[in-house]
């Protein structure tokens, strides 16, 4: 069976700030249950990014078969589409508790939140399987966490015939706020 693997390559924020403490938040199609998705928070820690960086983080190392920073690893749909928002977001705290957040945001779908589960994507990374059709109420919810919004990226991928031919495909574009440009890759795996 063939794997899509989701893999952040590149982040710059375009803000005159030098020192930012960095967490994604993910929402996607749940990988085997089509009338459910997936919140993750990610990664374990905050990251830091201080003055040297020139607000610029790199996750892929320089070299020949080098991977990026892994947000997802899951199974090809049938119909070769999968749906993923990403948001990145500023910490105002030194340290910010994660699981805390996915319990607010599910008292906050209520009905339409499920359970928190762990290893989502064939990755470590826990998520909170919510309804479908909870979906538009998500965002208005990550907006109300006390941190700084830097954007949005949809990363919807339809897995056509470019992928046929290429091993990795990188794309990139700028967050809805447009103070960060991110770069990532969508590859098929075995």
């Amino acid at each position: 069976m063939k794997n899509l693997r989701l893999e952040l390559e590149e982040i710059t924020i375009h803000r005159p700030k030098k020192r930012w403490q960095l967490y994604f938040i993910i929402v996607s199609d749940h990988p085997t249950k089509k009338d459910k998705m997936i919140i993750a928070i990610t990664p374990d820690n905050l990251i830091q990014l201080k003055p040297l960086s020139n607000n610029k983080l790199i996750f892929e190392a320089k070299g020949k078969g080098t991977d990026g920073f892994l947000l997802l690893k899951a199974p090809m749909p049938k119909d070769r589409k999968f749906n993923v928002r990403f948001f990145l977001r500023h910490s105002r705290e030194n340290k910010r508790n994660f699981g805390k957040i996915l319990a607010d945001l599910k008292k906050a779908l209520g009905n339409d939140a499920f359970e928190v589960i762990s290893k989502v994507f064939k990755t470590n990374i826990p998520g909170l399987e919510i309804a479908k059709k909870a979906l538009p109420m998500v965002g208005n919810i990550i907006q109300k966490i006390q941190d700084r919004d830097l954007g949005m990226i949809n990363m919807y991928e339809e897995f056509g015939s470019e992928f046929e031919n290429q091993i990795e495909l990188d794309r990139e574009n700028k967050t809805s706020t447009g103070e960060a440009t991110i770069i990532w890759s969508w590859s098929i795996d075995e």
